[in-house]
């Protein structure tokens, strides 16, 4: 399913990336750049998803020390776009 989701969204990226030649470029530089952001984060969830399946499973751990490296890949794509979106409020609980 978070597959399914990587795929839709790399179309919708590769669409924006297409009328990117026709259209106000800032306006969908930056939609691209916030489906960019979405991406890497269901990126890190489906790699971390994986991983704790296979540690929870005892099944093909060789596997996680890829896995893992993955997951750091993802996280590091996702904090470079951690500035993209709604800023949390400094009186919000939790």
């Amino acid at each position: 399913m978070l597959r399914d989701c990587e795929d839709e969204l790399q179309c919708r990226i590769n669409k924006h990336l297409s009328q990117k030649k026709t259209s106000d470029e800032s306006q969908l530089g930056q939609e691209v750049e916030h489906l960019c952001a979405v991406q890497a984060r269901l990126k890190f969830a489906r790699f971390l998803h994986l991983l704790l399946i296979h540690l929870w499973k005892r099944d093909n751990l060789a596997e996680c020390p890829k896995l893992l490296s993955l997951c750091s890949d993802s996280l590091t794509m996702s904090q470079k776009s951690a500035s993209i979106g709604v800023k949390r409020s400094e009186n919000e609980n939790g």
